[in-house]
């Protein structure tokens, strides 16, 4: 339905068949557009506080006292992965509940530590089934 209360589409005269367990809708395609090609230049400014307000974003904006830069500032490049995120485990070795424990998966399973997915190594969970 379009704003004006016009019809913009409609399965007429019938809705089509449909597949068991697929989804269902129109087709969406998407695209891509390179604003920025690889290595164009830009400036940018790390500030201290709020002071700058809203004025960076006008087209008139000085910026001829950021740092000059090439694109692609911000993002890793090459074969070098990023180092592991430190996180700490806050619900490590505190307690879980769950719904009901099913074939030995105690609720603390979920808590221990252990990240691994994989039923034998003793870190799933599991409820018991009920009825629906």
């Amino acid at each position: 339905m379009e704003p004006t209360g016009v019809i913009a589409h409609s399965f007429d005269p019938a809705f089509p068949p449909q597949r068991a367990n697929i989804s269902y809708g129109f087709s969406q395609r998407a695209s891509q557009t390179n604003y920025l090609s690889a290595g164009a230049s830009g400036r940018f400014l790390v500030p201290e506080n709020g002071g700058l307000g809203a004025g960076w974003v006008d087209a008139n904006f000085d910026d001829s006292s950021w740092m000059q830069v090439e694109t692609g500032i911000g993002f890793a490049t090459g074969d070098v992965p990023l180092g592991p995120a430190e996180i700490e485990n806050v619900a490590l070795d505190g307690r879980a509940t769950q719904s009901s424990e099913g074939w030995g998966g105690a609720p603390g399973r979920a808590i221990d530590g252990n990240t691994s997915g994989q039923w034998g190594d003793g870190s799933i969970t599991h409820t018991n089934v009920s009825p629906s």
